[in-house]
């Protein structure tokens, strides 16, 4: 048997040389057609059964290409673990054999063919999935988890990660390759010494070289992040190792608690078993689907209002904006102001000529606005973005009044908002006559209260979307506060 070589590249397989041949029994049963994947350690190929009459999946490691022994037992084990699983969302064991070429030995494992593509493939075609379909995904996940983790022995999957998740067209998903399960046929403790996994989607402990149940639902947990970020976990800030994920995805609280518990840091802080994640999953979106409405509204079609709201703080982004009425009007100054000059060159003429063009620029150019509303303490702060600069205003929460729609006067499509807020405190009811307490109330509302205008160049649908997510969400958070 030839010997691994060290120094040698991983993977040495020319995928050209197994296009269109035949490997397996005597080389006439799987005819290679064309590479699923590729790896350091294998290479994955598509493959026709010429006895089953069936697509196959084959995964071929290269002795020459293996640095160490171990990568040979890795697979070997990976062999191993699958002939002792059966379960509907883990792709079937079918075949294993080894072949010898003149210079290299050969090892296959042919596996049920699934359908789809991972999650990795489906984040760079640009998929983006609401909360119920990652709910979903957490599901199905923990349910194959549950079954792994109490098989006997039990297995630990160790390297959960989104090249390793396959989903269909009808939403099912699989879980694939095997080959950081750890030999537990030989070893029967809950866990393991030695460090296998992927960095960014391993937890602590197996950075230390030991593995738990806990730890799958880690990487389960940082998978999601991945499919909600669309960025890779390490990319994520961290505080005292803990991802700092919520300023970066819109998610409901209970949801967002849960996710957070999945990725403590911490493995006494962690859930501890895929059953437990599961419970509380399934018992926190039931709450949740039963809600009459959604966290938050869905935008307006075409709106590119950016939202993320938690259960402490909502926060709309709204980017710059250009406003083409003004802008035609500014083309027209632009030639208007070149004709008064080349006929009339008088200097007052292109002083104006000058000021309609900055004055027509300054209303047709939207700066971006973020408003952010908090729960702890009630307040809503606007903050205008010129450049590297800031513009802001802060409103105590309690002494909003009202948030309306504003109309644009030169446009029945656009409009802006207009926060009414109390400056002065109420006045303390007296016994008057019926005329002084008329004059109070008028007084009251015109001379202690302001209004804060922002967001102009909306549409009206944009505005009638924040006036009622702000104000609900305002008086939900202010009856809270009331009651505490």
């Amino acid at each position: 048997m030839v010997e691994p070589q060290q120094g040698m590249p991983m993977n040495p397989i020319q995928t050209d040389e197994q296009m269109g041949g035949w490997v397996g029994q005597n080389q006439d049963r799987y005819q290679i057609r064309d590479v699923l994947g590729q790896g350091g350690m294998a290479t994955t190929y598509r493959a026709w059964d010429q006895q089953t009459q069936q697509w196959v999946a084959i995964k071929v490691i290269s002795l020459r290409g293996s640095s160490n022994w171990r990568t040979i037992e890795q697979f070997e084990r990976e062999v191993n673990v699958l002939k002792h699983i059966d379960h509907p969302y883990i792709p079937n064991y079918l075949d294993y054999f080894e072949e010898d070429t003149p210079s290299d030995r050969r090892f296959y494992l042919v596996q049920e063919l699934v359908q789809g593509a991972s999650l990795a493939e489906l984040i760079a075609q640009g998929w983006r999935p609401d909360e119920l379909t990652v709910q979903d995904l957490a599901r199905q996940i923990l349910l194959i988890l549950d079954y792994l983790h109490t098989c006997h022995p039990p297995i630990i999957h160790r390297d959960i990660k989104p090249q390793n998740i396959i989903r269909q067209d009808n939403s099912q998903v699989y879980l694939v390759d095997f080959g950081a399960v750890p030999d537990l046929y030989r070893r029967t403790q809950r866990y393991i010494n030695t460090f296998v996994g992927t960095l960014g989607y391993m937890p602590p402990e197996q950075l230390a070289g030991r593995s738990y149940f806990a730890s799958d639902l880690y990487a389960l947990g940082t998978t999601l992040l991945y499919v909600l970020t669309h960025r890779s976990p390490a990319e994520l800030p961290q505080t005292h190792l803990k991802f700092n994920f919520r300023p970066h995805v819109t998610l409901s609280p209970t949801f967002a608690d849960w996710l957070d518990k999945l990725i403590e840091p911490s493995l006494r802080a962690r859930f501890h078993s895929a059953s437990e994640a599961l419970q509380v999953l399934e018992a926190r979106t039931f709450v949740l689907r039963a809600s009459p409405e959604p966290y938050h509204r869905p935008l307006p079609k075409g709106s590119r209002l950016q939202v993320q709201k938690t259960s402490q703080v909502l926060t709309v982004a709204i980017p710059w904006r250009l406003n083409w009425r003004w802008l035609v009007a500014h083309l027209l100054l632009w030639v208007i102001g070149i004709d008064v000059r080349t006929t009339l060159l008088s200097p007052g003429w292109g002083m104006l000529w000058l000021g309609a063009i900055a004055f027509t620029l300054f209303i047709a150019v939207n700066l971006p606005v973020t408003i952010t509303l908090t729960a702890s303490p009630l307040n809503l702060r606007v903050i205008w973005h010129l450049f590297r600069s800031e513009h802001q205003r802060g409103i105590e929460g309690a002494a909003i009044t009202q948030i309306t729609l504003g109309h644009a006067t030169f446009s029945d499509n656009l409009g802006y908002l207009q926060c009414k807020y109390r400056i002065k405190p109420r006045p303390t009811p007296t016994r008057k006559r019926e005329l002084d307490w008329a004059e109070d109330v008028v007084n009251d509302a015109v001379k202690n209260h302001q209004l804060l205008e922002f967001g102009q160049g909306l549409t009206v649908a944009e505005v009638q979307w924040l006036v009622t997510e702000l104000s609900q969400t305002h008086r939900r958070w202010r009856e809270r506060l009331a009651q505490q």
